[in-house]
């Protein structure tokens, strides 16, 4: 259990403390009956007095979460009083919506199995643009170095965090490297997000209609989708706040920037309204950025991450559209109350993505291949945009 403890902040150490372990437990993080570290223990690793640790079990075990027993230890209670992913209180029922269908993921999945087919369910990078040579000669570097062959970190590489962190400037985002989470892909992204802060029977909200790989995703879980209406300057906050209102949503799943499948981008001003309900209503925002990075002009907004100034933002992006779908390497942005949950889910899966991928795109991005690429891919998406708008017209 992994603790984050600021000696600067205002909120005293006890209640940071607190406030973490009740987060863990929550999520699941902390199954029941799990033990927690002794008081004598927890104050040795992070050079706390025994009355602050002390406090904050007492805070714990006085609200129903933890249970002490003399010469036992400390455990997650058996019966929890807050929802988690196991435990949680029926909600009313809630039909899903008519566009709601499962298997439509693996029927575009099965599409790129045929060459000849030409596919406007899938966005899929011109295989002509592959970055081969560039990538072959960081591959070559990735394999010299042992640590590429070895077991990697769950958070990612730090060089490619890093690398990683410098690009998302481009998106106005400016975060640090220990904010950074290396993902296979943004599905795993959205994957892990599902898993560490919506419980089964939790209410999300997505855009109606929006991509079907989260949607599948909610559905497996039992979790329960409220689609929200748009309109040509995106998702409407009049409705969004109606359904806080009504069903307490945990989270917003949002694409911002070149939305999928109708292509809008969100307008400022109405980024800055969920922002204010996020706030307001206590939600988080998951925020789907996979195509910002391939904006045809330098009109495209920034990230809705940019704005984020109270850590309610999860950033997710990926390297499948900008680069090659086969690198499967993707990204998560998020405050570090939030970044530790997900670490936390992504141990249960797949520990980590491949550390010699991750040493070449390192290597790739600190040679600045990606701009070189982005420069010569931009032009070439605009001109077959205009063409099928040209073609549609007809």
């Amino acid at each position: 259990m992994k603790l984050s403890i600021q000696r600067k902040d205002t909120l005293p150490l006890y209640r940071q403390i607190a406030n973490q372990i009740r987060e863990y437990i929550r999520t699941g993080a902390l199954p029941v009956g799990s033990r927690l570290p002794t008081i004598r223990d927890l104050a040795h690793d992070y050079g706390l007095t025994r009355l602050t640790v002390q406090s904050a079990y007492a805070e714990l075990q006085s609200e129903g979460l933890i249970e002490a027993g003399v010469g036992r230890g400390t455990f997650v209670a058996d019966h929890l009083p807050i929802p988690t992913s196991l435990h949680t209180p029926a909600l009313p029922a809630l039909s899903q919506p008519s566009w709601l269908s499962q298997g439509i993921l693996a029927d575009m999945m099965r599409m790129t199995a045929h060459p000849d087919l030409l596919s406007f369910a899938q966005a899929i990078p011109e295989p002509s643009t592959f970055p081969t040579q560039d990538l072959s000669r960081s591959l070559r570097i990735a394999l010299d170095d042992p640590a590429s062959l070895s077991y990697s970190s769950t958070q990612g590489e730090l060089s490619l965090r890093e690398q990683v962190a410098h690009i998302l400037l481009d998106r106005g985002i400016v975060t640090p490297p220990d904010l950074v989470m290396i993902t296979s892909g943004a599905q795993q992204a959205i994957d892990l997000a599902l898993r560490a802060f919506v419980a089964r029977e939790d209410v999300l909200l997505v855009e109606e209609p929006t991509y079907v790989g989260m949607l599948e995703l909610a559905a497996q879980r039992g979790q329960h989708i409220v689609g929200i209406a748009s309109d040509e300057y995106g998702i409407l906050p009049d409705a969004v706040e109606a359904a806080c209102k009504r069903y307490h949503p945990r989270l917003l799943y949002l694409i911002p920037t070149f939305h999928n499948p109708t292509g809008i981008s969100l307008s400022y001003e109405r980024g800055q309204a969920l922002l204010r309900l996020a706030r307001t209503y206590d939600f988080l925002i998951f925020e789907d950025d996979v195509a910002g990075m391939l904006a045809y002009d330098d009109s495209s907004t920034s990230a809705l991450k940019a704005s984020d100034h109270d850590g309610r933002v999860i950033y997710a992006s990926s390297f499948s559209k900008v680069l090659l779908p086969g690198i499967r390497l993707g990204m998560i942005v998020a405050a570090e109350k939030y970044l530790l949950p997900l670490l936390a889910a992504r141990r249960t899966s797949d520990l980590f993505s491949s550390p010699l991928l991750q040493h070449a795109l390192a290597d790739y991005l600190h040679r600045h291949h990606l701009s070189t690429h982005l420069q010569r891919v931009r032009p070439l998406y605009h001109a077959r945009r205009d063409a099928l708008l040209s073609a549609l017209q007809r």
